[in-house]
Formats: structure tokens, C-alpha cells, sequence
């Protein structure tokens, strides 16, 4: 498991309702666009829950002083769904997602919080998630943990990617 880390979840995510951050793409230089066209870094959510979730109020944050630093709106995510958030410090609360933050390639905190409870993190990779490659996700797969996953599957399940080492020397 030379790829995979210790999960970023804090609570079991077989749990009613529980949504935590999936996969994360910080390096985005080709793959999903957003309402502008831009190749921009995201963020995406999963209800592993069996009951819809109302997102207003939880919160994502790259800054662990900060865990309300970006607030959802009234979004509902449905069971075994995904909801995609464009980390690209655009600020918008409309049919596309962004946060008012970007994500770093070479590290950073990034934690998902619940609308009432904004001391423990559901989800978190801290002090910070590893240096991430362009192109490359970093998110859950079929075994527990976190792994570097290629192609990145914005808003689906991560089982047709492959796990990979970005930085292995060929």
C-alpha cells in the first residue's frame, strides 16, 4: 500500500447520510472545465450515505484557522451521489460551485466541515494532502485510503481509475 494514506475520514462513512470529500484535483491542466471554460482545480463530495443531504452550512476550508472560510449554499445531494466544487477562488454560490480559495499543488490543508459542527473536520487531510501532478486525482479508490488516481472521475465513482505513482522515476 505504498500509495495509499491513512483515510482523511473522521466518522464511518457507511453512516446515514455521511458526505465526505471524495477526490480533489489541484493540478487541473486539461480535464473538466468550468461555465467560463477554464481548466480550474475541484473538489468533489459523496453522500455514502442511504438519505439525501442538505449541504447548507457544512464548509471547506484550506486553512485550519479557518473552518468556515467557504460556505455552501442550499445544495441537496442525493444518496451515492457526488456534488463537484471548483476550487478557484471565484466565490460563487450559482448552479456551478467555486470556493473563495484555490488548492496548491505542493501541498495544503484542505478540510470538509458539517453545518453544525465546525471543531471536527468529517474530512481532512492535514498538516497538509501530498505534493499533487497535473492531471493526476488524489482521493479514495476500492481499497481503504487515499491514492494518486488517473483518470481523475469528477462526479463519479473512482473505480475506473487506476492507482498510479505521479512521481516514480521511469
Amino acid at each position: 500500500q505504498l500509495l495509499g494514506l491513512a483515510g482523511c475520514f473522521k466518522e464511518d462513512p457507511a453512516e446515514s447520510g455521511a458526505v465526505v470529500i471524495n477526490e480533489f484535483l489541484a493540478s487541473n491542466q486539461s480535464g473538466l472545465q468550468d461555465e467560463d471554460g477554464e481548466y480550474l482545480d475541484w473538489i468533489e463530495l459523496k453522500n455514502t450515505g442511504t438519505q439525501a443531504v442538505s449541504l447548507a452550512g457544512y464548509t471547506l476550508t484550506d486553512d485550519p484557522a479557518l473552518p468556515e472560510k467557504w460556505a455552501f449554499p442550499a445544495v441537496d445531494i442525493a444518496p451515492q451521489s457526488f456534488v463537484v466544487v471548483f476550487a478557484s477562488a471565484k466565490d460563487r454560490k450559482a448552479a456551478t460551485l467555486h470556493t473563495n480559495f484555490k488548492l496548491a499543488a505542493s501541498g495544503d490543508y484542505l478540510a470538509l466541515f458539517k453545518a453544525d459542527d465546525k471543531i471536527n473536520p468529517v474530512s481532512e487531510w492535514k498538516p497538509v494532502y501530498p505534493k499533487q501532478a497535473a492531471d493526476i486525482a488524489y482521493g479514495n479508490h476500492i481499497e481503504p485510503g487515499d491514492y494518486y488516481l488517473s483518470p481523475p472521475t469528477p462526479g463519479a465513482e473512482n473505480t475506473t481509475s487506476e492507482v498510479v505513482d505521479p512521481f516514480a522515476s521511469a
